[in-house]
């Protein structure tokens, strides 16, 4: 399933950041943002200013891996 941009920085954010509170995920949202705006450097290179891409470039955020350590990953942004 695709989801828009929208929907996906949401879920991202309530998956790494929902138990900790209105900073944990307003932090989430701050290196998501800061990467997709950067306008210099590795994350240019790799995210070229595209949500999605800065999202699910490899090994960023634990939620968009469907395995950790071998094992299903409970909690990823498919989840509802």
């Amino acid at each position: 399933m695709a989801y828009s941009s929208r929907e996906l920085l949401a879920r991202l954010i309530k998956c790494e950041a929902g138990g900790e509170g209105e900073n944990g995920m307003k932090a989430v949202a701050s290196v998501v943002m800061n990467r997709v705006n950067i306008s210099y450097g590795e994350y240019l290179k790799t995210g070229q200013g595209d949500l999605r891409k800065v999202v699910f470039q490899p090994f960023q955020f634990t939620c968009t891996l469907t395995t950790l350590d071998g094992q299903v990953n409970p909690q990823t942004i498919y989840a509802s």
